[in-house]
């Protein structure tokens, strides 16, 4: 859960993240609306 019209950090959503070369990125795929409180779905692209 995150703060409202807070966008939180991605690589927090990767929960295999140390397993992954030190140099990897975490992008969002599309903007998240952050400003209404419910549960959504973001798909992260993870650069290795």
């Amino acid at each position: 859960m995150t703060e409202l019209n807070k966008e939180p950090d991605v690589s927090e959503g990767i929960k295999n993240k140390d397993g992954l070369p030190r140099d990897s990125t975490f992008t969002r795929k599309e903007k998240v609306d952050v400003g209404t409180p419910r549960n959504k779905k973001v798909t992260v692209v993870v650069t290795l």
